[in-house]
């Protein structure tokens, strides 16, 4: 018997995917080999090892035979067996194996039930298994799944682990699945993964029982209600307040919840009320409130009923405020009382508690008096401010009740002030998150509630405390504060360092206390950054109202950031923010970017300036903001920025359903026509061409490129055909259609930057042709899609860099047909011949990098300057709001327009 080899190494094998070698067998003999025995497997780690493909036995002389040894690791170290051939003498194979990749804790997360759009975050612990460093390249399927600082390969010595963050982001209600892959081995199916679960959810408050009904309660004795607060949804529900009205004062909260808290899908907690009737009631009229973040009843409300036998009284309004009196001043006021109870009503007297600043108005009826059920009796009470009243006065209007107890009537005024009376609502500020090696500043606001002026005497820093030299402030705002007017003190923060100073001013008014007014103020390093350094909206006649433009807002960090406010600084300018990420506070994904649309409001002639701020968790964006409004009739102004001019990405999302065969075949065979466009071959445009289908779910492209080659570039040879290969995306594809969706799935983490970086250009026009028969089952409206495709290239002024087009059914691609209109793109009827016009589609493209939009529709022609310089071979497309340079402009170049259009006749 001759064994080959005489040992078998079966090297380093993933944890838990078999691995599998042979040992060959040949008889050399004169005779067939048959022992008694077929071969085996022993040794310490045999049960790792499994014979998976036996000898085929007699073996006849001179024949061949093949065993194959399968070994799967479930130990993360070295194992060893041996393949015992029976023969004379006994023939024994030494089996080697080492182990490699990598083990997963968790092996599986369930981030539970999140609301749409917002995130919750999970860390997985990665170890290396074995016994070499190994490069492990991480990725993440399954959509609303993320690794915080997208796909990478993390490399790992031999046991070492380090843990990674993913963040779940559902866009829709319903469960989600997908994994966080270790790509190490070639094979379909073998990568090690965790598995990961989620479901995009939304929390319902249910409230139980509705009405609470305490039934019939005697006077002077108490009964107790439970209420409970289910959590009936999917998603953690947050219950921020908890209230009871009722007129009659007779109800209570006697037990509840801390607020504000969290109640778990399935979970419940319990609010307890307490009805304490000291009189009758003859239904009794209360409301308890709940407010939480059910997205259906933010503020539920459930009815408090009861009823109390007896003759009882109640007062409209149960307590008076008379407000802020003067000295001299007086006010007078109607207060109410009606017979509530299940019988009349006598009441024996009706008088002040002190009578100090509170009188009864006119005459009282002869007392005691009867009130029937339901009737009512009024009482007019005076309040009147004397020398001795600045700090105000209390009194209790009383209603004495024959056998009922009484009725009390809270009553109240503020003494009025004179002079200059500074009243703060706090006295600091806390200039927060302020950007390295920039300027923040922000106020602390003085109110007068005096009767004169308050009159700035001096402010100066604090003389016990040192003032550091990071922050300034400026008291122009505090030189006279008109009665019931604010002022300012500003303060500035210019930090280097992370660290926090404090600075103090004192403030002193004329014939008035000084009081000390404090900053405080903490550098960040910044990761929010806007993609424009600022606005200009032009010069626009007081007529026009058009006018907005795209702020792109990028988290460039490692860890997802939260904007919290979003605001025009100063308020009342006339700029307005048109959409932005909501509702407040909103998630910014690590690497990823928000869109905000900044317009203008009709305001009167003159110069305006503000600022865009945007408040994040890292740190404050300021976007500076102009805008000129002229005179009706004059001409209008705007002002674009020069993209790149030499570069053209096209990406073509194809519906793969079962439909589209024909379709496909159409784009495919008709493709030499948009390839025929002049521009695309005399090397005056830089052509990309990439394909990705419309099928987004779980399993499917997802945006990700396909085709062979992956970008069909200008250097490909025969780049018609090789499109049409990649046009050819098959029939298999999911029937939920969502061109949309992918459209921004291609041009976002993890697939730009990412895999699809190789397409994307950054300086490169983009243009998206979307290609279906069916509507878009996209989750969101259109909107939110136009906002991300305007912000692809950063929000400048030009926003002709980017272009949409779709090949469509009318009927049912309405979706498609709002996108397309937005970019003032091509639409082709799918139910034609449409391949004939792929050539007038190319031109339309070639065009892009250097179409302007107009805001109005020129009534003439058009002037346009290139810095300055008048521009040639300007086309006008005064229809359709437009035109184009006839030399393309250099990068970053300022483009003005002059026109006059419909909202400004000359």
């Amino acid at each position: 018997m001759r064994i080959l080899p005489a040992t078998l190494d079966l090297g380093a094998a993933l944890l838990a995917v078999p691995t599998t070698g042979t040992v060959s067998i040949v008889n050399d003999g004169l005779a067939p080999w048959d022992p008694a025995e077929a071969p085996s497997l022993g040794g310490a780690d045999a049960a790792a090892f499994a014979i998976s493909e036996p000898c085929a036995l007699p073996l006849a002389p001179s024949v061949l035979c093949t065993i194959a040894v399968t070994f799967t690791a479930v130990e993360a170290r070295p194992h060893s067996a041996e393949l015992r051939i029976p023969s004379d003498p006994a023939v024994v194979v030494p089996i080697t194996a080492t182990v490699r990749g990598v083990r997963f804790t968790p092996a599986s997360i369930d981030f539970g039930g999140v609301q749409p759009g917002d995130s919750v975050s999970a860390s997985v612990a990665i170890e290396n298994v074995g016994v070499e460093v190994v490069e492990v390249p991480l990725s993440v399927e399954g959509a609303g799944f993320a690794l915080n600082g997208g796909a990478r390969a993390v490399p790992l010595g031999a046991g070492e682990s380090v843990s990674v963050q993913l963040t779940f982001t559902p866009s829709t209600v319903g469960a989600v699945s997908g994994r966080l892959v270790a790509d190490l081995c070639e094979d379909d199916g073998c990568d090690p993964a965790a598995e990961l679960s989620g479901m995009g959810a939304l929390p319902v408050l249910a409230i139980a029982p509705t009405p609470v009904d305490f039934g019939a309660v005697a006077a002077d004795s108490t009964a107790d209600a439970t209420v409970t607060l289910q959590n009936a949804g999917g998603a953690p529900l947050a219950v921020s307040a908890i209230a009871l009205s009722d007129p009659s004062g007779f109800t209570s909260i006697s037990a509840a919840p801390t607020l504000p808290t969290t109640i778990e899908p399935g979970a419940s907690t319990t609010v307890t009320l307490r009805y304490a009737p000291t009189q009758g009631m003859a239904a009794l009229d209360a409301e308890l409130s709940v407010a939480s973040d059910d997205p259906a009843t933010p503020n539920a409300t459930v009815p408090v009923i009861g009823s109390t036998p007896g003759p009882g009284l109640v007062a409209t309004p149960p307590a008076v405020d008379f407000g802020t009196l003067d000295e001299g001043e007086a006010l007078e006021i109607d207060v109410s009382v009606r017979s509530s109870g299940t019988a009349a009503v006598t009441i024996d007297a009706i008088a002040l508690d002190a009578g100090t600043g509170f009188s009864i108005v006119g005459a009282l009826p002869p007392l005691p008096a009867s009130v029937a059920v339901n009737d009512t009796l009024t009482v007019r009470v005076r309040a009147s401010a004397g020398p001795n009243d600045l700090g105000g006065r209390d009194d209790v209007l009383r209603f004495t009740l024959q056998g009922a107890g009484d009725r009390a009537v809270p009553l109240s005024f503020a003494g009025g002030v004179s002079g200059c009376v500074p009243t703060l609502t706090q006295a600091f500020v806390d200039i927060s998150n302020v950007a390295l090696g920039t300027t923040e500043s922000a106020g602390v606001y003085v109110s007068n509630a005096g009767t004169t002026p308050c009159v700035l005497a001096s402010a100066v820093p604090a003389p016990d405390l040192t003032f550091p030299p990071e922050l300034t402030f400026d008291a122009a705002g505090l030189a006279s504060i008109a009665p019931g007017g604010t002022g300012v003190l500003s303060f500035s923060a210019t930090l280097t360092t992370e660290e926090q100073v404090a600075g103090s001013v004192d403030v002193t008014f004329q014939n008035v206390a000084s009081m000390r007014l404090t900053a405080f103020a903490a550098g960040v390093i910044p990761t929010l950054f806007s993609e424009i350094d600022g606005v200009d909206l032009g010069i626009l006649p007081a007529g026009c109202l058009f006018g907005e433009q795209a702020v792109v807002l990028e988290n460039t960090g490692a860890t997802n950031q939260i904007i919290t406010a979003i605001e025009i600084v100063p308020p009342g300018s006339p700029f307005v923010v048109l959409d932005a990420p909501g509702p407040l506070p909103a998630g910014v994904e690590a690497g990823k970017k928000e869109v905000i649309i900044v317009g203008r409001v009709a305001a009167p002639e003159g110069s305006y300036q503000a600022s865009l701020v945007i408040r994040g968790s890292a740190n404050v964006v300021r976007v500076p903001l102009a805008m000129e409004v002229s005179a009706p009739g004059t001409p209008i102004t705007q002002r674009y920025l020069a993209p790149s001019a030499a570069m053209l990405d096209v990406l073509f999302i194809i519906d793969n359903s079962g439909s589209m065969y024909d379709d496909q075949e159409e784009l495919a065979t008709n493709f030499p026509l948009f390839m025929a466009q002049p521009q695309f071959n005399d090397g005056s445009i830089d052509l990309h061409l990439g394909v990705t289908t419309t099928d987004c779910d779980f399993g499917g492209e997802e945006g990700v490129l396909i085709g062979d080659p992956l970008v069909v570039t200008s250097d490909t040879p025969n780049m018609a055909s090789a499109f049409a290969d990649n046009a050819r995306v098959g029939t298999s594809g999911s029937g939920d259609e969502k061109g949309l969706l992918a459209m921004q799935l291609a041009l976002s983490p993890p697939n730009v930057p990412g895999i699809n970086d190789a397409f994307y250009r950054p300086e490169a026009a983009l243009a998206v042709v979307i290609v279906s028969d069916e509507p878009d089952f996209s989750p969101s409206t259109p909107q939110p899609y136009i906002d991300f495709l305007r912000g692809v290239k950063g929000g400048g002024l030009a926003e002709g860099l980017v272009g949409l087009s779709a090949v469509l059914d009318g009927t049912y691609g309405t979706d498609y047909i709002t996108a397309v209109a937005a970019f003032g793109g091509m639409t082709l009827d799918i139910n034609t011949s449409w391949g004939s016009q792929l050539g007038a589609l190319a031109d339309g493209l070639a065009d892009l990098p250097q179409i302007f939009r107009l805001g109005d529709a020129p009534t003439a022609g058009v002037a346009v300057t290139v810095d300055g310089v008048p521009a040639v071979g300007v086309t006008l497309d005064a229809p359709n709001k437009m035109f184009a340079l006839g030399t393309k402009a250099p990068v970053g170049s300022l483009i003005e327009v002059v026109y006059n259009g419909a909202c400004s006749p000359p």
